[in-house]
């Protein structure tokens, strides 16, 4: 007797080794077979592969639904996987692995896309290129910190907001700020903001090299990385998010990260009442929607 067909999303949990150490994966399968698989990225710190506000859980869950099979995971020292915390920056393997496992109990996907925010992002925009069963990612507010663009967001987000407000001078005017104090801040974030810049040497960009240039820091291998990646980009950015701003703010001071992300292949989607997590459920509609159109349009 044949098994009568199901017409629901199935979901399981899996347990999968990557260099002796156990990962936990959920996998999200639709009810018919998947040509397009993600694989979706928890953002370090007190995260999961729930998500922060649940919403992996409610993106895996949305994608099932549209007929997109899902496997969001924990790397190793991450939530529910044991071995030991590695950082976003030290990833591949376990990265590697988890695509293995979709791709195994998804035998009929076509492509995978990576989807992961902040330092998940930071992950993806560095592995991408390495992996040729990656066609696609989708990136949220990637993490691209450093003291310089921190400062240029304190100028521009902060500061200058200060000098507008009514409070302000009249803390000012009242003796209750010190103007000494305030301006020794100022001019501090000022010089930070003005330690980045385009004098690093151009690296070596043959998709062929594998190491990365020996003076290159996290943030200059995201660009190499994404600029090494023969497939397409959705970029994702909340209006509300200081990691996208500084994102933004990487990509204004360098001509190298302005030159990449001018290309065709990478789009660039603005959600402007979204905060950093997506913590809203119009937030989380919002970016499913964003993303669910782009994976059609562009399939």
């Amino acid at each position: 007797m044949t098994e009568p067909q199901r017409n629901t999303p199935t979901e399981k949990a899996l347990v999968f080794d990557v260099q002796g150490s156990p990962l936990l994966g959920i996998l999200h399968a639709p009810a018919s077979a998947p040509r397009t698989g993600i694989v979706m990225i928890a953002a370090g710190g007190p995260q999961y592969h729930v998500g922060c506000c649940r919403q992996l859980l409610t993106w895996a869950r949305q994608f099932a639904d549209a007929g997109i099979a899902v496997l969001r995971f924990d790397y190793r020292g991450m939530g529910d996987s044991g071995g030991p915390f590695r950082g976003f920056e030290h990833i591949d393997e376990d990265l590697r692995a988890a695509i293995d496992l979709l791709v195994e109990q998804q035998p009929g996907i076509e492509e995978v896309v990576l989807w992961g925010g902040c330092n998940a992002a930071s992950s993806i925009l560095m592995y991408a290129w390495r992996d040729p069963r990656v066609r696609r990612i989708i990136t949220l507010n990637p993490w691209a910190h450093t003291e310089a663009t921190e400062a240029r967001i304190q100028v521009k987000y902060y500061y200058l907001q200060r000098l507008r407000e009514k409070s302000f001078w009249l803390k000012l005017l009242s003796g209750r700020l010190n103007p000494l104090k305030a301006a020794s801040s100022l001019l501090g974030a000022v010089r930070k903001a003005r330690g980045d810049n385009d004098s690093a040497p151009t690296p070596n960009d043959d998709a062929a090299t594998q190491a990365w240039p020996e003076e290159a820091d996290f943030v200059e291998k995201m660009r190499i990385g994404l600029q090494r990646f023969d497939g397409e980009m959705l970029l994702l950015l909340s209006g509300q998010s200081l990691m996208g701003r500084e994102f933004d703010e990487t990509v204004a001071a360098s001509k190298a990260w302005q030159k990449t992300v001018a290309e065709s292949r990478i789009t660039r989607r603005e959600l402007p009442e979204a905060g950093h997590t997506f913590s809203t459920h119009e937030a989380q509609r919002a970016a499913f929607a964003a993303a669910n159109e782009w994976l059609r349009t562009h399939s």
